[in-house]
């Protein structure tokens, strides 16, 4: 069974953006309620007037080839998305001189054309390498994309089709691109199942467990008597006391164990005594990378071997761990997220492969757009009109 798309990319990314360039409140749920009221209904919301954006979108034909990626043709309705998302949120604070240095790489201009290229070199390859492998949309994908379009219908347009197409005009989104930028989403997602299966199945075990290691995962139980409280503070000396007698009585019923018994038994103990609030969600321990615990337990799993336990107990701000180090399992789901090292190591693999797609691929632009000039197709904001001073008495 695919995995359901909750969410896709793109709409992520567009709709980030729809909803900070919008300043318009979100649509009502439901439409208020007819008045009694014998006078006429007010007439419509003016068109919006045109601003700096709507002018520079309109300097070029919709339809006109801005430049080429992998020979694939860019219109101008679809490069200049991008180039506005980027440019609104940088003019928000302040005009923007595009032609000055930003960081000592870039110009503004330079940094935003940067972003519009990685954009449309991402979709524009994702959509070519499903066309050369033949990956198609299936009904159940499509199916789910209506449905996200049908929310979108709802959040943005407030029911109405044709107040969606409105507002994706307005923030120069046409809907062919809406649903290009969709299918791209769902070809991504194809794309990687087509090299490592659903949730990276097909990766072989010893690459998975190879990018672990590779990447210091480890993978450790622990039974944990606190010697703070809910809120960070140390208990009573008695309180500690006791709960030191209790670790090393603990500790003591497991030493001389080994394998399976080892196991079985910390588990019984672990379960009955263990203070941690984490085992209810991770009953078989912690899959973590360096830095992600604190020191001592960190130190004590990596001097121990799979299947061993700490020989003494170990003390943390947290209070007495018994420590059992386990093996990795590519299979076993790690957090609440259902990932797993198989999936985990699958995604870094298809990250590197796509991104030498992404490098690869051959960017030109046309003679016309070669020379774009960003301070000419946006202008500037008209200074302020200078204030007369006022004669003191």
């Amino acid at each position: 069974m695919k995995k359901k798309l909750s969410a896709l990319l793109a709409l992520v990314v567009i709709f980030a953006c729809m909803t900070a360039c919008s300043g318009a409140p979100a649509p009502q749920e439901t439409p208020p309620e007819a008045t009694a009221s014998p006078e006429p209904t007010a007439a419509p919301a003016p068109e919006k007037e045109p601003d700096r954006y709507d002018l520079a979108f309109a300097k070029y034909e919709p339809d006109e080839v801005v430049m080429t990626i992998n020979g694939s043709a860019v219109a101008w309705d679809e490069y200049f998305y991008w180039i506005y998302s980027i440019a609104y949120q940088m003019q928000q604070m302040s005009e923007v001189d595009w032609s000055a240095d930003l960081d000592g790489e870039f110009t503004y201009q330079g940094f935003a054309q940067n972003y519009a290229e990685t954009m449309l070199t991402q979709y524009r390859t994702v959509e070519q390498k499903a066309d050369e492998l033949s990956l198609e949309i299936s009904a159940q994908e499509q199916a789910e994309i209506d449905a996200i379009y049908a929310d979108d219908v709802t959040s943005y347009g407030g029911g109405d089709e044709a107040a969606f197409d409105k507002y994706l005009t307005e923030h120069h989104i046409t809907r062919a691109m809406y649903d290009k930028m969709n299918s791209v989403s769902v070809n991504y997602l194809n794309i990687f199942e087509h090299y490592f299966g659903v949730m990276g199945a097909e990766l072989p075990d010893e690459d998975a467990l190879s990018y672990a290691q590779d990447s210091g995962y480890m993978h450790a139980k622990h039974i944990l008597l606190r010697t703070v409280d809910d809120g960070g503070s140390p208990l009573s000396e008695a309180e500690i006391e006791a709960k030191h007698a209790r670790a090393d009585e603990l500790l003591g019923q497991l030493k001389g164990l080994s394998g399976s018994e080892l196991e079985t038994k910390f588990d019984e103990l672990m379960n009955e005594n263990s203070e941690d609030g984490g085992l209810i969600t991770a009953p078989r321990g912690y899959y973590f990378l360096p830095g992600e615990m604190v020191q001592p337990f960190e130190e004590s799993v990596l001097s121990l071997g799979d299947g061993e336990m700490s020989p003494e107990l170990v003390e943390s701000d947290f209070g007495y761990h018994i420590i059992l180090r386990l093996p990795l399992d590519a299979d076993e789901q790690m957090d609440y997220r259902g990932y797993t090292l198989r999936y985990l190591a699958a995604s870094a693999l298809f990250d590197n492969m796509s991104a030498d797609w992404f490098d690869s691929a051959e960017l030109e632009y046309t003679e016309k757009f070669a020379t774009l000039d960003f301070n000419e197709l946006f202008g500037t904001a008209e200074p302020a009109p200078e204030q007369t001073p006022v004669a003191e008495n």
